[in-house]
């Protein structure tokens, strides 16, 4: 039996990422959202110090039992889970729990500079976290670009299903009106987020993040300057657990 120190799991509508290992040296797995399964083959061989996990989905008990059994200490996220920052937020526990482990992963990877966290997955997500008051801010929910081109077919009769990911070949289409107008729609939406705290803020980063964050990162006016983290959630998980077993 193999033991590390961490495991850290996100678990989001589309997939499940782990990332296992000893502090750098981390090694990772990603699933489909329904193959909980899984884990039991990809673990089986495996202990851990801590195992941290970040969930929208439901995790089944007997995946909760097991990873209480693989690790010395789990911790899933919840409401009544301590940070060290302020969420505001009116109701804390309709706040999806992987918008907090961006937040912890902003808060750890900026922590002098205000940062604006976009992330790109099934949702598009905005959120502000201001490294002076440490305050964490959830701003703004927009449909993915996988959502807007599925709900055009999906809701009339006559449009195609598009892939919103792919360049636009003629825009004197129907295929190529409904990829500009996702396309477009989503690069207006980003940077007026991005032009919104900028403006105002010199002090200031962008952290594009999400499953479609290399899609989104080519909508992004060239005048902005932003990084690129598509592992954001799980690096704040990590900087968690080592904070709490200090």
């Amino acid at each position: 039996m193999l033991k590390f120190d961490y495991c850290l799991i996100d678990a989001g509508n589309s997939f499940i990422k782990i990332q296992y290992g000893n502090n750098q040296d981390l090694k990772d797995i990603q699933i489909a959202s329904n193959e909980w399964a899984l884990l039991y083959q990809y673990l089986v061989d495996l202990q851990f110090s801590i195992c941290v996990a970040s969930s929208v989905i439901l995790i089944p008990n007997h995946i909760q039992n097991y990873l209480t059994i693989k690790a010395d200490r789990f911790e899933l996220l919840n409401t009544e889970t301590e940070y060290p920052f302020k969420v505001d937020y009116d109701n804390g526990s309709t706040l999806g729990l992987d918008r907090i482990a961006l937040a912890l992963g902003a808060y750890y990877n900026s922590p002098n500079v205000d940062t604006l966290v976009i992330s790109a997955g099934t949702c598009i997500t905005y959120a502000h976290m201001n490294t002076a008051t440490k305050v964490y801010t959830p701003i703004g929910i927009s449909p993915g670009i996988v959502m807007r081109a599925k709900a055009m077919h999906q809701f009339t009769q006559g449009l195609p299903l598009v892939d919103p990911s792919v360049p636009i070949s003629n825009l004197r289409s129907t295929i190529g009106n409904l990829m500009y107008g996702v396309q477009f729609g989503v690069s207006a939406e980003v940077n007026a987020h991005i032009k919104r705290y900028s403006d105002t803020n010199t002090n200031f980063k962008t952290i594009l993040c999400g499953g479609n964050a290399r899609i989104i990162a080519e909508y992004i006016d060239k005048e902005y300057n932003f990084e690129f983290n598509e592992s954001l959630a799980l690096f704040g998980l990590l900087q968690y657990a080592k904070s709490i077993i200090k």
